[in-house]
This record gives structure tokens, C-alpha cells and sequence, in this order.
């Protein structure tokens, strides 16, 4: 509408009073539309832990987003072992995969309390990386 309405017309600077409103309910509803698929996502991977090593993931005012997960190998005693990885905003998890399908909760990093530096002395590995924290360390 405001493309075909002359800028010398009387209702021009209404049209474009109207565009913003329109376009801030639409940037709103694309938020909360982006906010309702995250707590989904974060819901799903909740649910895909056993219920012995469930935590919530969701009681933080919906604040935290979830980022990536995958499967990564994880520097053991005995050698590389795989493990799938989640990464939120505001930590990461680690667990194993049971024989019923779901995963067992290893351990949960805050990310406020981590640090990931490169770890360049595993040369069969190409990018490998240590991740510190007061809790575990590992590469």
C-alpha cells in the first residue's frame, strides 16, 4: 500500500504510521513463534533422557536457547569414545545412548564456569579441543 500511495497524499504519513505497527506485531509473533519451537526443541531433548538422569531444562523463564547437538568423540583412559553432546546458551550436556534408546545424562557443564582452548596433540584427530571446568575436563 504505501508503495502506491504518492508521498504528497494527505493519508501518506497515516499509511506509514500503520506499516510500523504492522511490522512490529509480525517481528512479534516471529519471536514468540522462534521462542514456542526452542522450548519445543528443549522439551524433546528432555524427554529423549532416561527418567533416572532427567533434569528440567525448561525452569529457567525460558531464557536459555538451545544451540546444536551431535555426537562427538570424547578422550577416555581406555581411547576415544563417542557421546552425543547438547549445546544451550547457558550449558552443556553430554550423555550415552542405553540399549532402550534413550541417553543417560553424564554430566551437565555450566558454561559460565568453562573454557575451551585447542588441543593440538592429538594428531589423528584433526580438530580437537579440551573443554576445562571446575567439575570434568576433557578433550
Amino acid at each position: 500500500l504505501i508503495k502506491y500511495t504518492p508521498v504528497d497524499h494527505p493519508e501518506y504519513a497515516l499509511v506509514q504510521e500503520e506499516l510500523v505497527k504492522i511490522c512490529d506485531v509480525a517481528q512479534y509473533n516471529n519471536e514468540a513463534i522462534r521462542a514456542r519451537e526452542n522450548r519445543q526443541q528443549i522439551m524433546e531433548i528432555m524427554m529423549s533422557f532416561e527418567s533416572r538422569s532427567r533434569i528440567d531444562l525448561l525452569s529457567d523463564d525460558n531464557k536459555r536457547r538451545y544451540i546444536k547437538d551431535g555426537s562427538l568423540l570424547r578422550q577416555c583412559r581406555r581411547g576415544p569414545k563417542e557421546f552425543h553432546f547438547w549445546l544451550f546458551s547457558d550449558k552443556l550436556l553430554y550423555g550415552q545412548r542405553n540399549p532402550l534408546g534413550l541417553y543417560v545424562l553424564n554430566r551437565e557443564i555450566s558454561l559460565s564456569k568453562c573454557y575451551i582452548n585447542t588441543y593440538d596433540s592429538m594428531e589423528k584427530y584433526k580438530y580437537s579441543f579440551m573443554v576445562e571446568s571446575p567439575a570434568k575436563s576433557f578433550v
